[in-house]
């Protein structure tokens, strides 16, 4: 690839040797110390679990609660034991494995432990009780999903490494899921069911008439939920970078015959109009930044443009509010925002990522501040971080 084609992300840089000069009890900036105080931080640690979606830690299992699971665990097991279908199946995997039989058994034990999803931390899952009523394949890893209320949505089928979480939740979901459709099928609950009221600052979502740009659109569950909430009097202008994203986020406008409400915008979210590689480790991770402790091979290069050149092209005279979930690349998107600014009423950043050390939510927030922005909300978990800044 082309020097001239990958991105610098000079004003990270900048922020990093700020960093060094300053305090590491401040988060500097590129002209002068950061006004957040050690008891800014410390307020905002306390919140650290006020995203509603996404699972907090519990507390520590005591010895005793411990033990009394263990004999759960093993009473069940024992009884599993007294089953001859099942001692003979377990005996043939001992054979396979070339192990003893009370051998086999600890492993099994170990697997199931090994199928707990690292990554499932957030409320998408409904249940018996979702709003899907079927789901199929479509053609090879394109799904069809339809809902009760007669929405249709295409969605690709989940990875391989998402089929643990459907045998876990399996016994508690709908009878025609299967390990291919299942996560899209969440995706639906997560993000369409619960699109507009997933993080804090949705409560400032604007309703009948109202303009909103989402900028990291996947395939269009939140576009659609927000052309919901806008209605025909509204508008919504959806931008999805991965040309294959795009198709399918287009065929779900159609499908939903919401044509006339939600605009589709097939490019990268940047600090100006260019050409940038993709990098991407599935189709939900597309970015065209380098995070820290992530990364992402080279996938395509694609069109990129600055939320001044969106706007104009898409002759919006106000946004009510203006949507970042772009893996990163948030930090650009505002960089970009200069002539339009006046235009924008709120500002939302949904991130988890870090560059250079620093995190994306901090640099984001001061960038905000210092162009006059009142933050409204800066919600914090371990893994996400929510950032809503008023700018008029």
């Amino acid at each position: 690839m082309p020097s001239s084609l990958r991105p610098v992300p000079t004003l990270v840089q900048a922020f990093a040797a700020s960093w060094v000069r300053h305090s590491g009890h401040t988060l500097a900036c590129r002209d002068q110390p950061s006004a957040h105080t050690a008891r800014d931080i410390a307020e905002l640690m306390k919140n650290k679990s006020s995203i509603d979606e996404v699972i907090a830690d519990r507390d520590p299992i005591t010895l005793l609660n411990r033990l009394l699971i263990a004999i759960k665990i093993a009473f069940l097991f024992f009884r599993e034991l007294g089953i001859d279908k099942r001692t003979q199946q377990i005996h043939r995997l001992a054979i396979l494995r070339q192990e003893n039989f009370s051998q086999t058994c600890c492993h099994l034990v170990q697997s199931s432990l090994n199928l707990l999803p690292s990554n499932a931390d957030r409320l998408d899952f409904a249940g018996k009780k979702d709003i899907i009523s079927s789901v199929k394949t479509e053609k090879p890893v394109v799904l069809e999903i339809k809902t009760k209320d007669n929405h249709t949505f295409y969605d690709w089928e989940g990875s391989k490494k998402q089929f643990s979480t459907y045998w876990l939740l399996r016994d508690k979901s709908r009878k025609f899921y299967t390990p291919v459709t299942f996560s899209a099928a969440s995706a639906v609950y997560r993000s369409f069911t619960k699109g507009d009221s997933r993080f804090p600052a949705d409560r400032f979502l604007p309703r009948d008439g109202g303009v909103i740009v989402e900028a990291g659109a996947y395939v269009g569950y939140k576009a659609i939920k927000f052309a919901r909430r806008v209605g025909p009097a509204g508008r919504v202008v959806a931008v999805e970078l991965d040309p294959a994203n795009y198709r399918l986020l287009c065929r779900n406008v159609e499908a939903n015959h919401l044509e006339t409400v939600i605009g589709c915008v097939q490019c990268a979210v940047w600090n100006e109009d260019a050409l940038l590689p993709m990098r991407g480790q599935s189709r939900m991770s597309n970015t065209v930044v380098d995070v820290d402790k992530l990364d992402f091979p080279y996938r395509d290069d694609v069109v990129a443009k600055c939320l001044d050149t969106i706007i104009d092209e898409q002759e919006l005279d106000q946004i009510d509010f203006l949507n970042l979930q772009l893996n990163g690349a948030e930090i650009e998107a505002l960089e970009g925002l200069r002539k339009n600014w006046s235009k924008v009423k709120y500002i939302n950043i949904v991130t988890r990522y870090a560059r250079d050390g620093l995190l994306v939510v901090d640099i984001a927030r001061q960038m905000l501040e210092r162009r006059g922005a009142r933050v409204v909300i800066d919600a914090r978990c371990e893994r996400l971080h929510n950032l809503c800044a008023e700018l008029r």
